[in-house]
């Protein structure tokens, strides 16, 4: 692969008729490599992908199922993709949804303005990171001064796990 600056190199050397084997001998490359980039086939900065992309295989499976339930969990999604033969990591699969955005847009989270309180034992608390929902239920029986947070709590994305526990 050659770089902006070869391939810039490489064009005006040629313009200035040197040939591609003496053009390959200057810059150090194969002249295979100069030809291709004198006639375009390859752009400078840009790799090829020797390989297919192995989600290839899922894509269809995994944008069907997210179009059907845009809140599905990612995990039941690996659990299901596994049963299919899906044989990456989680992370990656979570890296090829967010990267090939395949996760539609729910209107109906977008139209939300207020979070569900179910009960009086959550309240919105602010924090230094942004605004969340704790719930006051203890972590232990008779631990009344430790509090543990909702499983769909609210937090930012780069909130640290300091401060999850909070004190009445």
């Amino acid at each position: 692969m050659l770089t902006w600056e070869d391939d810039v190199e490489v064009h005006a050397l040629s313009k200035r008729g040197w040939s591609i084997s003496g053009i390959a001998r200057h810059t150090g490359r194969d002249r295979k490599t100069v030809r291709a980039y004198l006639n375009g086939t390859s752009t400078p900065g840009v790799r090829r992908r020797t390989a297919v992309n192995p989600f290839e295989v899922f894509l269809a499976y995994a944008t069907a199922r997210l179009v059907d339930d845009p809140h599905l969990w990612v995990r039941t999604l690996c659990d299901e993709l596994e049963g299919l033969g899906y044989a990456m990591s989680y992370q990656t699969l979570t890296r090829q949804v967010r990267e090939r955005k395949l996760r539609p847009i729910c209107q109906a989270c977008l139209t939300a303005t207020e979070h569900p309180t179910p009960s009086s034992s959550i309240r919105q608390v602010k924090r230094r990171n942004g605004i969340g929902w704790i719930c006051l239920t203890p972590k232990r029986r008779g631990d009344e001064g430790r509090w543990r947070t909702c499983s769909w709590a609210a937090w930012p994305a780069r909130a640290s796990s300091a401060g999850w526990w909070h004190r009445r």
